[in-house]
Order: structure tokens, then C-alpha cells, then sequence
């Protein structure tokens, strides 16, 4: 590829993380930059996202992903610097929700609010611009937790044998 065509190609790339001013959202967000892509971070904690941009040579969007008008605001914000061509959904809650006896209905809620409403929005309104634009990428992460059982997720047999 010659110098002009891979400028032209990187050009094209933009993506948003979202979630990623820490963790598996601000590792992403770093190899994407160390690949030449323009990074939008795209999170709550304003301090982290704006310190996470500016080290990876990103840009920083405030969003709250259990909040739709946020989402398109961050979208909008993200797009007047240059179109998105991908998103990665990687925000999350770490509180442990514990026994099903013992569990708070705030937490529950938080959970439901990031994991579940945050990613379905996230993907909705970024799916929708994309398309409008003929194609992106969306690419939706968890931590190994989300992959396996844990007594502090599940509420059946588990709990007999605490």
C-alpha cells in the first residue's frame, strides 16, 4: 500500500469507545490509537476520559450509556470531528450484587442501566448512523466475568451451597 492510499484508508477510521477511559475500554482505545486510528472515548468519568484521550491522542465525548439523549449527543459530538466508522461497547459496572437475599435494587438497577439498556442504545444509535453511511463496525466486550457463573450473578444453586 502506498503512503497516500494507507493516509486515505486511516482517514476512514474512526472509532468510538465507549467505556473507554479505563480498563479494557481504555486498552482498546490505546491499540486502536497505536494503530493509527482517530479514537473518541466516549465515558461518564469526564477526568479519566479526558486524561485517557489525551494519552493515546484521542479525543474525549462525555456519555452516560443508560441515557439516549447522551448517547446521541456523544454521537453527534463524535461525528462533527470526523465520521465514526466503529464503535466498541466495553463500559460497565463493578458492584457486586451478591446473595440474592442481600442484594440492593440500586445496584440491580445500575447493572441493568450500564450492562444491558447502555449496551442495546449504544448499539442502536451507532448501528443507525452507520447505516445511513453504507457500513461500520460494532464491536461489543466483556470481561471473562461475563463469560462464566459466579455466585455473586447467579441466584440459583449456587446459593444453597454458600
Amino acid at each position: 500500500m502506498t503512503a497516500q492510499a494507507e493516509t486515505a484508508t486511516t482517514q476512514l477510521r474512526h472509532v468510538v469507545i465507549v467505556g473507554g477511559a479505563s480498563g479494557i475500554g481504555a486498552a482498546t482505545a490505546k491499540l486502536l490509537a497505536s494503530r493509527r486510528w482517530r479514537v473518541t472515548i466516549a465515558d461518564i468519568d469526564r477526568e479519566l476520559g479526558r486524561a485517557t484521550a489525551e494519552n493515546i491522542g484521542g479525543t474525549f465525548v462525555l456519555c452516560d450509556v443508560g441515557d439516549e439523549a447522551s448517547i446521541r449527543e456523544a454521537a453527534d459530538a463524535a461525528d462533527s470531528n470526523h465520521p465514526v466508522s466503529g464503535m466498541v461497547m466495553c463500559a460497565a459496572v463493578f458492584e457486586e450484587i451478591g446473595r440474592a437475599e442481600d442484594a440492593s435494587i440500586e445496584v440491580l438497577d445500575a447493572v441493568f442501566r450500564i450492562g444491558y439498556r447502555g449496551t442495546f442504545l449504544s448499539n442502536w444509535v451507532f448501528a443507525q448512523r452507520m447505516a445511513r453511511r453504507g457500513g461500520g463496525a460494532i464491536v461489543n466486550l466483556s470481561s471473562f466475568g461475563g463469560l462464566i457463573s459466579s455466585p455473586s450473578y447467579s441466584y440459583g444453586p449456587m446459593d444453597l451451597l454458600e
